[in-house]
């Protein structure tokens, strides 16, 4: 929205800056939402690399089947469990 917009609508300069002041706060509030939801996405990534290296490091480390059975029905509950949290 730009001021000669406005102008050209017939508004008063004094209407102007009561709309501009208006629109710059829904601005600040979708910003901030932005924000919020871009930082919930980082830790979101954050945690998918993590399990992500698990597995990798599973496949590396387990020397017989049982074992990583095991370890992977761990991974699932603490997978789980972390889900349940969000």
């Amino acid at each position: 929205m730009k001021r000669e917009d406005l102008k050209n609508l017939g508004l008063t300069d004094e209407q102007i800056e009561k709309v501009m002041a208006e629109h710059g706060k829904d601005i600040t509030s979708l910003q901030e939402k932005v924000n919020g939801l871009t930082n919930e996405r980082d830790g979101l990534k954050s945690q998918l690399d993590e399990r992500d290296q698990q597995l990798v490091n599973l496949q590396k480390n387990s020397k017989n089947v049982d074992d990583l059975n095991e370890q992977i029905k761990q991974l699932q509950s603490d997978n789980k469990k972390a889900n349940e949290e969000w």
